[in-house]
C-alpha cells in the first residue's frame, strides 16, 4: 500500500490498470517513443501524490553534518532535492521528469517562476549539469564515462584519483557539484518558502 493513500483496493486497482494499460500498448510504446513517454507521464501522474517526508527529512539531517566527504555531500544533497522536487512540482500541477534528471526537474519548476527566480533556477540547471557532466565514473559495462545529468546516481561508482590513473575526478570536482546542489537548495527555499 503507499503511504498517504486511504486503505481500499483504489491503489491496487490503479497499479493493475497501468499494467495491463502498458501490456495492452506494448507494441505501440516500442514502436513509437513519444506515446511511450507519454504514457509513463501519465501513469507516474496517478502516483505524482507521493509523500517522502521521511527520506527528505533523513537526507537533510545527513547534510547538516559538517564533516561529509565531498561524495557523500554531493550525492546526499541530489538525493535531497530530488525528493523535493518529486513530491513539489505535481503539486505545483507540473510534470515531474521520470528518472532522476535534476537539472530537468529545475527547469520544469523554473518554467513556472517568474523573471529573476526563472533566470537564477535556470542557470542553477545548467551549471549542475555541467558539473556532473565534469565527473568519471565507472560505466555500466566497465570502462570510464561521464555523469550524465539525467543519471547523477551514478557518482555512486566514481573514478577517483586515489584509485584511478587515468579518467578520473578530484574531490575539487566532485565538491563543486557539491556547491551548485547546495546553491540550488538554498535557492529554492528562498523561492518556494519551504523546508527543503
Amino acid at each position: 500500500m503507499i503511504p498517504g493513500r486511504n486503505k481500499n483496493n483504489l491503489d491496487t486497482k490503479l497499479i493493475h490498470r497501468a499494467t495491463m494499460c502498458l501490456l495492452f500498448f506494448r507494441p505501440v510504446i516500442f514502436l513509437c517513443p513519444e506515446f511511450k513517454a507519454s504514457l509513463l507521464r501519465h501513469i507516474e501522474l496517478l502516483f505524482a501524490d507521493m509523500p517522502y517526508s521521511y527520506n527528505r527529512n533523513a537526507f537533510r539531517a545527513a547534510l547538516s553534518v559538517s564533516t561529509l566527504p565531498p561524495l557523500l555531500g554531493a550525492y546526499t544533497s541530489l538525493v535531497t532535492l530530488e525528493l523535493f522536487l518529486k513530491e513539489h512540482l505535481p503539486r505545483k500541477g507540473l510534470i515531474c521528469p521520470i528518472g532522476h534528471d535534476v537539472p530537468e526537474m529545475l527547469k520544469t519548476l523554473a518554467r513556472s517562476l517568474p523573471g529573476v527566480d526563472r533566470s537564477v533556477i535556470n542557470s542553477i540547471a545548467l551549471s549542475l549539469g555541467g558539473r556532473l557532466g565534469d565527473l568519471w565514473c565507472e560505466g555500466v559495462h566497465g570502462g570510464p564515462v561521464r555523469v550524465q545529468g539525467d543519471k547523477y546516481p551514478y557518482i555512486r561508482y566514481i573514478r577517483h584519483g586515489n584509485d584511478w590513473v587515468d579518467h578520473h575526478s578530484t574531490d575539487a570536482d566532485v565538491a563543486s557539484v557539491q556547491m551548485v546542489a547546495a546553491q540550488a537548495i538554498h535557492r529554492l527555499k528562498r523561492v518556494t518558502g519551504l523546508i527543503i
